[in-house]
């Protein structure tokens, strides 16, 4: 059962619920990976402010390195900081660093657990998102609205 602002969240990301959500196994994600964390989202009226000058070297073009350590919690801040206008989606925020310098950023998303659509998904689409999820054996499930109250079930 989701609550208002999961319905909310529908109308916002998935076309007014037309669309799907997939869901993913981060435990499996993290027992391997070393280099990526993952940040609940620090909500906030004043944006995070931060000197380029300090840290990026237009001629070199490249990032002080020596300015890092210096400037890194006011990085960070900036990184998992976002309008408090946004307090009600309670996000978080995966953020990667490369181990060696020329280790690759990308970060291996973790395992789908299940794919959920949206109460409005067309018929075509729901074929198209059962299929794929079929083939890779990943569950499936429909939404409806309930009801007697303003939430979404999974059925």
């Amino acid at each position: 059962t989701q609550s208002p602002t999961d319905i909310l969240m529908w109308s916002y990301y998935t076309d007014k619920h037309k669309g799907i959500c997939v869901e993913y196994d981060f435990s499996k994600m993290f027992s391997s990976l070393s280099n990526a964390f993952l940040f609940p989202v620090y909500y906030s009226e004043n944006r995070p402010l931060l000197n380029l000058e300090d840290i990026y070297d237009p001629v070199t073009k490249q990032i002080k390195n020596d300015r890092i350590i210096e400037i890194f919690p006011n990085l960070m801040w900036s990184w998992i900081t976002k309008s408090s206008e946004w307090k009600h989606e309670k996000e978080w925020r995966l953020i990667s660093f490369p181990i060696k310098d020329d280790a690759k950023r990308s970060v291996k998303l973790p395992i789908i657990s299940r794919i959920i659509t949206g109460i409005n998904i067309t018929d075509e689409n729901y074929k198209i998102a059962a299929k794929i999820a079929s083939d890779k054996e990943i569950p499936i499930h429909r939404t409806r609205l309930k009801n007697d109250r303003y939430t979404i079930e999974i059925i």
